[in-house]
């Protein structure tokens, strides 16, 4: 490869590959944070379009994430692009079946395909344990909670009657914050048991998310102990 050619790749990589930057993963919690608080008021539509707006920064931070090739940030792209269609279109036309489907698939593929890939940058990680990383690691833990709440929402959509939703949230419009918060008690193994599964796939992707979410911290205390004392003392 010529001097040109890797200059031309390296400056690929940091532009649309992981974020290494001292402040990449805190812009990526706070639009998180954000985003989770606006969805617990998003009744109407003034909220809604501000929750909207919110998401177009998780998108583009979610994105950057991804990837060091442009075929891994074309396809994110395209799955952000879709999700974010989808979530306008909801805003200002009646939503439809297949309207709520794609969303919902959109926005699952997405948030899965963003954490995996934030949890690969974190584990892979050989540099010391830094205020960004913590931070990253909280980012995987949220959207491993957004993740899953678009899969039981989707279920849901798809095979109604696979949740009994006892929580006042379900008699909201709309209803997602509803599984958001249900996916996130789940995650903490919590389980106030106002929204329960009842189907057997409900209930296997419950305690999927569960055994996911201890193991996630486990398996992050480990790593992060390992490599602080794996670090030369000064």
């Amino acid at each position: 490869m010529t001097a040109p050619a890797r200059s031309k790749s390296k400056s690929l990589h940091g532009l649309l590959g992981f974020g290494r930057g001292p402040h990449y993963y805190v812009y990526l919690l706070a639009t998180l944070i954000v985003l989770l608080v606006i969805s617990a008021v998003t009744e109407r539509l003034p909220v809604r379009i501000l929750e909207q707006l919110i998401m177009i920064g998780v998108l583009i931070s979610g994105t950057l994430s991804t990837g060091r090739t442009r075929v891994q940030i074309a396809v994110t792209v395209g799955i952000a692009i879709c999700m974010f269609l989808t979530g306008w279109a909801k805003l200002f036309v009646p939503e439809t079946y297949w309207l709520t489907v794609v969303g919902l698939a959109s926005a699952l593929v997405f948030f899965t395909r963003v954490t995996l890939a934030l949890a690969r940058d974190i584990f892979s990680s050989r540099e010391h344990v830094s205020a960004s990383l913590l931070y990253g690691a909280v980012s995987v833990y949220l959207l491993m909670g957004f993740a899953f709440a678009n899969a039981h929402f989707l279920l849901e959509t798809l095979a109604p009657g696979s949740y009994h939703c006892g929580a006042p949230q379900c008699a909201l419009d709309p209803v997602a914050p509803a599984y958001l918060y249900f996916s996130l008690i789940t995650l903490a193994t919590v389980g106030y048991g106002d929204i329960v599964p009842l189907s057997r796939i409900a209930g296997m992707l419950s305690y999927t998310e569960a055994i996911a979410g201890q193991m996630y911290v486990a398996i992050l205390v480990a790593r992060l102990v390992g490599m602080q004392l794996s670090q030369p003392r000064t």
